[in-house]
């Protein structure tokens, strides 16, 4: 064979190889890439499939009405942020469309749900207005219990923000002091039965919860000796606990069954509303608070609710710059509420208490002021605890709201003459004065006694109500008869109140006049003292 088409045929050859060769590759690279093609089109029809099919959308709705739509695929985790904050408001969480409030964390996307931000009025922990009151006495009654309508009254005084709401309860009147605050509780929905019941005492434990529900639930877990997670006050007990409002742990019992008074609730109040009461004021921002006086240990606590000041805080403690201060009570006695009381220089009751200018028995158990004793309430006190208690019950039944001290008196008068049988017992020496105590204590107990005891008897009384009672043992008309009568000296006058004599004149159809009369008026009766010298 020729050389040269030998090598032309064989050029050829390998040419066409390499055509055959290049075309099966590029046949495989083609069907390759076709395949991959293939594959992530269909990857991508399943991922649009599943999008489509199983994505979800929460919806965050905020306070000033705007939104926040975040989609997602079913079981995926989805953050419910906090929303900025709104001034006076407390944001509690977020609220599901079945009202359950959750709080500000991940959640776990099933459905298209909506969640809005729930905010509550907040306390004010800023100014330090008065929260609680006293009576039209001026007593705060800081050891009696709280009422659930004091206690309404107490939280409203520091919302924030005041709430106007036209709801009303049945069992409270339009006009009540308690009507605003028990229908903003309502309104905020903190307490929505169709009855408040104001009057009733409150339990520690609903007043804790009615607190509780101004703040985000608590994250943590807490325990208490007689609190168990399914008790409807444990969720407010916890978050009392996590802000420090109260102690905890498993030996300690929270006690939410029981009364709260009204001084411990004061306590808790401030505590929470971050009122400092550990350093005295000065007193004329404080004025003239009656039942209680510097060193007393409601003091502070007290004035600190109940009087409006303003503050500033120094190395963290608060000072008192200015207050609204009660006013004070003139210097001397004071009968209000049925009772005898002795208002010193500073405006305060004596007690006892050491106080400038007063008479203390050695024990000082009582203070002495013109003769009148005073045990640490303030109140008169005969030194006889069991007699007191005879003395006062008996004003009580007859006293009313008004009611002044002369018109008091003479209803005791009248109190004496009717309500005691006659009966002899002891005779006393000519110019005995001290056993009005005593016949006072067997009147009392037995209902009879002779002329000494009712003489005795209406002393007692007359005394309680702050009047210079004494009682004689003299004699009674030309016969000169054994005779004890009461006397009240009034500006160096004395006046006789015979009870014993009414009495028996009464009872024969005569009806004289013996309450209150000068010697002179009842000449013809012959009173002789036989007062000692």
């Amino acid at each position: 064979m020729n050389p040269d088409k030998e090598r032309k045929t064989k050029s050829k050859n390998t040419a066409l190889i390499i055509v055959i060769i290049f075309a099966i590759v590029f046949a495989l690279t083609l069907a390759a890439v076709s395949a991959v093609l293939v594959r992530r089109m269909d990857s991508v029809n399943n991922e649009n499939y599943i999008w489509e099919n199983y994505s979800v959308t929460v919806t965050m709705n905020f306070y000033d009405g705007t939104k926040k739509h975040v989609t997602t695929l079913i079981n995926d985790t989805v953050v419910l942020e906090e929303p900025p904050e709104v001034a006076g408001h407390t944001f509690l969480g977020w609220e599901n469309e079945n009202g359950k409030l959750i709080q500000p964390s991940e959640i776990t996307a099933k459905i298209d749900e909506e969640y809005t931000a729930k905010y509550i009025v907040s306390l004010n922990t800023e100014d330090h207005n008065a929260y609680i009151f006293a009576d039209d006495s001026g007593f705060f009654h800081a050891d009696e219990m709280l009422t659930r309508g004091d206690a309404a009254l107490m939280i409203w005084c520091v919302l924030s923000e005041k709430q106007k709401s036209m709801d009303k309860f049945e069992d409270i009147e339009a006009g009540s002091e308690y009507a605003e605050p028990a229908a903003a509780l309502k309104k905020l929905g903190i307490y929505t039965d169709k009855r408040f019941y104001p009057e009733d005492e409150i339990s520690r434990g609903d007043f804790i919860s009615m607190l509780a529900a101004f703040y985000p639930n608590a994250t943590g877990q807490y325990s208490f000796s007689d609190l168990t997670q399914k008790d409807p006050y444990y969720d407010a007990f916890r978050v009392a606990a996590e802000r420090g409002w109260i102690e905890h742990g498993e030996k300690i019992s929270a006690d939410a069954d029981s009364s709260i008074s009204r001084i411990d609730a004061v306590k808790l109040m401030n505590r929470i509303l971050g009122r400092d009461a550990s350093e005295l004021p000065p007193e004329e921002f404080v004025g003239g608070i009656l039942e209680y006086s510097p060193g007393d240990d409601y003091y502070l606590p007290l004035i600190e609710a109940a009087v409006d000041h303003k503050y500033e805080r120094s190395t963290g403690i608060e000072k008192w710059t200015s207050g609204t201060a009660f006013e004070k009570h003139p210097e001397g006695m004071l009968f209000i509420g049925g009772r005898l009381h002795y208002v010193g220089e500073d405006g305060h009751f004596a007690s006892n208490i050491e106080t400038e200018g007063f008479t203390y028995e050695s024990k000082r158990d009582t203070v002495i002021v013109d003769g009148f004793k005073f045990g640490d309430d303030g109140i008169y006190t005969c030194g006889d605890p069991e007699l007191d208690a005879l003395v006062y019950e008996v004003i009580d039944s007859i006293y009313q709201e008004g009611m002044s001290r002369e018109e008091l008196l003479h209803e005791l008068f009248e109190y004496t003459v009717s309500s005691f049988k006659y009966l002899r017992r002891n005779y006393y020496k000519y110019g005995d004065m001290t056993y009005a105590q005593k016949e006072a204590y067997l009147m009392l107990t037995t209902g009879k006694g002779n002329c000494y005891s009712y003489a005795g008897t209406f002393c007692m009384f007359a005394r309680a109500l702050g009047y210079n009672a004494v009682v004689f043992s003299g004699t009674v008309g030309k016969d000169y008869e054994p005779h004890g009568w009461c006397e009240i000296i009034e500006d160096d006058i004395p006046y006789i109140c015979d009870a014993e004599l009414v009495m028996k004149h009464r009872q024969s159809g005569k009806d004289y006049d013996m309450f209150f009369k000068q010697y002179e008026e009842l000449r013809g009766w012959t009173y002789n003292r036989y007062t000692r010298k």
